[in-house]
């Protein structure tokens, strides 16, 4: 989100009501509840939409519906079917699926980023290493409003 409205983005983000405050902290300008219906309807046509969740077809299908045509889709959790990439083709839209693999002038970029202050780590929790599992099993509810980290 951070990344997106400083290169200029129109940033909509979602997120259960009581989160959105956070948000916009972060650079949202448009915060939506994920739970209160389809979030392409809310936000369609969209030009990106970055998927940082959906794990399988159902879930990067209802992402492309938010996007319009010639409108890209970046999926970071789930790999790109070969049902996916049909549809993609079908609707006249792109889909790419994203690793990040850091490299030095990303990495440049970022730090630039967050001298300007323009780029922000929430830190949730942190756990001493002997504690993974129980970072781990904080991870899973999925309620972390920011990273959970790992300490010596």
């Amino acid at each position: 989100m951070q990344i997106a409205k400083a290169r200029g983005g129109h940033v909509i983000g979602t997120a259960r009501t009581d989160r959105h405050d956070f948000l916009r902290e972060l650079g949202v300008d448009d915060p939506l509840d994920y739970t209160a219906g389809p979030v392409a309807e809310a936000v369609s046509p969209a030009v990106v939409v970055i998927d940082l969740v959906s794990e399988d077809d159902a879930g990067l299908l209802a992402s492309l519906r938010a996007l319009g045509e010639g409108g890209r889709l970046v999926a970071t959790a789930g790999d790109l079917t070969d049902e996916i990439r049909a549809t993609v083709r079908e609707q006249g839209k792109r889909a790419v699926e994203m690793l990040v693999s850091p490299d030095r002038a990303g990495l440049e970029s970022l730090a630039a980023l967050a001298d300007e202050g323009g780029l922000r780590v929430e830190t949730d929790d942190a756990f001493p290493l002997a504690r993974a599992a129980d970072a781990h099993r904080s991870l899973e509810h999925g309620r972390a409003r920011g990273k959970i980290v790992l300490v010596p």
